[in-house]
């Protein structure tokens, strides 16, 4: 059990030890987002956008419960 656990909190400390800068990796996660955006070969449509509003809902709810020291790798 703790094999499996340890690169778990490994990947954890990695963002607890970013704490104070991870605003600075909006631009970056913000590139892959357009980048993605931009790869696609069609249009999205209405639905799709219907059903990524209502997945963002669900995720902020989940967010909303999570405890602080998780919260950032999500």
């Amino acid at each position: 059990m703790t094999l499996i656990l340890t690169p778990l909190y490994w990947f954890l400390d990695i963002f607890d030890r970013q704490r104070g800068r991870l605003f600075l990796w909006l631009p970056v996660l913000l590139g892959i987002g357009v980048s993605l955006y931009f790869a696609t070969p069609l249009e999205p449509d209405l639905a799709t956008f219907i059903y990524v509003a209502t997945f963002a809902a669900f995720v902020a709810a989940f967010f909303f419960f999570l405890p602080a020291y998780l919260a950032p790798p999500f």
